[in-house]
């Protein structure tokens, strides 16, 4: 996901000298008690003095915006917590790769899993009939691709025929056919629940019917091709590779548009609303505030977002990286861990970890990012989205 710490508001001298700042803390904190100390020994160097009060004052804005952040998150899930909680031994919640939702009396719910291809359902009512099964089967494997409710947390209540939305297409029935038309899925949620239904236990001792249902094989390439025109259109608008835009979805979120993280970060591209949403608003699309969780589950404007923060990292914050393949790299790294850390992974401050970059091949550009960059998630990441821009190139 975009660097939690990258926004308009908090640059890399910002960040340089909330380090600082942090270094001096405990300093402060032992001198509590002898403040008129502190204030002359600092006073006796007022460039120290200058950077230390920027620091602190630009590290109290971003604590707050955190916070904020973080309380977003747990508002979201709140319901789910407190509600669900009261009958599940496990609350499971949605995470990038992963949606859980749960009905309306939180004794059911349903896990997709986008990165591994399943689709496990469970509920609690053990007594359930073989209608009431099928229905529970149904709507979860007709989940469209947006809904606010499923934001939330919650089973979509739209009705649908068939498996028309989000895992249209990547469901194939007893009989190795694809299901799709609401016959062939009522038959199919009929024989998962008269031969699929396993009963296993919670650790609170209370009972739960379970059904596994696998994906097809290519699901995840069936459904990156429902988002290919929003990553089209993406592409031509911000001239951004519409390859590298699909290979950072398949990481963050393996095209799940209902993706979340505990950062917060929200969609398919995993967009953190106060720094990299926060920088898109301002910079591009030229409006105040920041994106809303419900701008961001919206899988076109997500789309738009985060490439439009992939351009702003290409032509503005890495721009002196004269290499165009060395450059991409950087802005894969940036991408995940800030622009800040793709130089000091080159050393030094800005230019000379320009020059040392624009003094090396592609290729070990890419080698030096992946073996020295201060974040383990950065290297990982590279290679991960690397393998998958290769996979995606001759798809678009």
């Amino acid at each position: 996901m975009p660097y939690p710490i990258r926004s308009g508001s908090l640059d890399r001298r910002q960040a340089l000298l909330g380090m600082t700042a942090l270094a001096l803390m405990p300093w402060r904190e032992s001198k509590a008690d002898t403040s008129e100390e502190s204030a002359t020994w600092l006073a006796k160097f007022p460039a120290l003095e200058r950077q230390f009060n920027d620091a602190m004052a630009t590290l109290d804005e971003w604590g707050g915006q955190a916070q904020t952040s973080l309380s977003d998150y747990d508002a979201l899930f709140e319901a789910v917590r407190s509600k669900a909680g009261a009958y599940w031994s496990e609350v499971k919640l949605s995470q990038p790769k992963r949606l859980v939702a749960y009905d309306q009396a939180y004794r059911s719910r349903a896990e997709i899993d986008f990165e591994h291809g399943a689709v496990i359902i469970e509920t609690l009512d053990t007594h359930a009939s073989t209608d009431a099964l099928v229905e529970l089967i149904k709507r979860t494997l007709s989940t469209p691709v947006d809904d606010p409710s499923v934001d939330q947390g919650q089973l979509s209540r739209k009705k649908r025929d068939g498996i028309q939305g989000l895992l249209k297409g990547q469901v194939v029935d007893q009989e190795g056919r694809n299901v799709r038309f609401a016959w062939r899925t009522d038959r199919y949620a009929k024989w998962l629940a008269t031969h699929r239904v396993e009963t296993e236990r919670q650790a609170n001792g209370k009972k739960v019917l379970k059904v596994n249902i696998p994906l097809s094989k290519n699901h995840l390439g069936v459904r990156a091709k429902q988002f290919m025109p929003s990553v089209e259109k993406a592409s031509r608008h911000h001239k951004v590779d519409p390859a590298l835009i699909m290979a950072i979805i398949s990481t963050e979120s393996s095209f799940n548009p209902y993706a979340v993280s505990h950062i917060p970060a929200f969609g398919l591209m995993q967009i953190v609303p106060r720094t990299a949403g926060k920088d898109v608003f301002h910079r591009v699309y030229k409006r105040t505030g920041m994106p809303s969780k419900t701008f961001l589950f919206d899988p076109r404007k997500n789309i738009d977002a985060g490439t439009a923060y992939l351009a702003l990292l290409d032509t503005v914050y890495l721009k002196g990286i004269r290499n165009p393949k060395s450059r991409r790299w950087c802005v894969i790294a940036a991408y995940n861990g800030g622009a800040g850390n793709v130089f000091k992974a080159f050393g030094g401050g800005r230019s000379s970890a320009l020059a040392r970059i624009n003094a090396l091949s592609a290729q070990a550009v890419y080698q030096h990012l992946r073996t020295r960059h201060p974040a383990g998630e950065t290297r990982r990441y590279v290679l991960k989205v690397g393998k998958a821009h290769q996979r995606f190139k001759p798809l678009v």
